[in-house]
């Protein structure tokens, strides 16, 4: 892991103030300056070391087709990112904690070299300026069994700003501390078939007994997508969410894995 990188006056160094004032100059830049043209028009990419270590301010720009991923360098120092580019960002370096920044949003963020880290307190929970949730994906297609209410198992997602997924549990979506109030949103894609019933409902703590219960039923010929929301949920540290799924019939009974089908939590306060 590298910092700044400023130039350091040797002992006895003559004509010390050259090194003196290029050291400014750079420490200077590391906290004003900005470039604000990160072009991500091809996707993911890796930011250079120099770039992060010069400027302050970090603009996204471009026209990406999908959501992207910035891998920045082992450098410990804080920065803002503004992300201008139509998709979501997700800020990381190698295997570390990622922090997502969504299209449209400036965030304020801090890299220990190792992990990403955001700002963090009541306000921004409360929806100012700070987005905080997660979303989960299917890692294969799943042939349900008729008759049979089943609990999918989610990979990681483009984003989870808070460690709601912990693979241990593939299941749950879980609150951490200090959340007060969420939204969970699901959809489930299923196969092309005739005539059946399919569902989909979202389980908090096991159980569908909480107000605001999110259930979805299909039975018209190909009923192919479930959707899922709940209104805003109060909320505890602890809390977990799952979806579960029920067709009635061997026909048609596959969830398909691609994009159509996810699982997300939002921290609205």
């Amino acid at each position: 892991m590298t910092l700044l990188n400023l130039p350091q006056i040797a002992e006895n160094q003559a004509l010390a103030h050259i090194t003196s004032n290029d050291a400014d100059a750079r420490l200077e830049a590391a906290l004003c300056a900005a470039k604000l043209d990160h072009d991500t028009s091809g996707g993911d990419f890796t930011m250079g070391d120099t770039d992060f270590q010069e400027n302050w301010f970090h603009g996204l720009v471009g026209a990406p087709a999908s959501d992207f991923t910035v891998t920045l360098p082992a450098v410990a120092r804080p920065f803002m990112v503004k992300n201008a580019s139509g998709q979501n960002a997700l800020m990381q370096i190698g295997g570390g904690i990622a922090a997502a920044v969504p299209d449209g949003e400036v965030h304020l963020l801090y890299s220990d070299g190792t992990d990403i880290h955001r700002l963090s307190d009541a306000t921004a929970a409360a929806g100012a300026g700070s987005f905080s949730g997660a979303l989960l994906e299917l890692p294969a297609d799943l042939t349900l069994t008729a008759g049979v209410l089943t609990t999918l198992d989610w990979q990681a997602g483009s984003y989870d700003t808070d460690s709601f997924y912990n693979a241990a549990n593939p299941s749950r979506l879980t609150v951490p501390s200090g959340v007060s109030f969420v939204i969970l949103r699901a959809q489930v894609r299923w196969d092309s078939a005739s005539s059946n019933m399919r569902q989909a409902l979202i389980f908090k703590n096991g159980a569908a007994t909480y107000q605001g219960y999110a259930y979805d039923i299909r039975i018209t010929d190909d009923a192919d997508l479930c959707h899922l929301t709940t209104p805003v949920l109060p909320v505890s540290s602890g809390d977990y969410f799952e979806v579960l799924t029920q067709v009635d019939a061997s026909s048609g009974n596959k969830i398909k894995q691609s994009g159509s089908s996810w699982f997300s939590i939002q921290v609205v306060g």
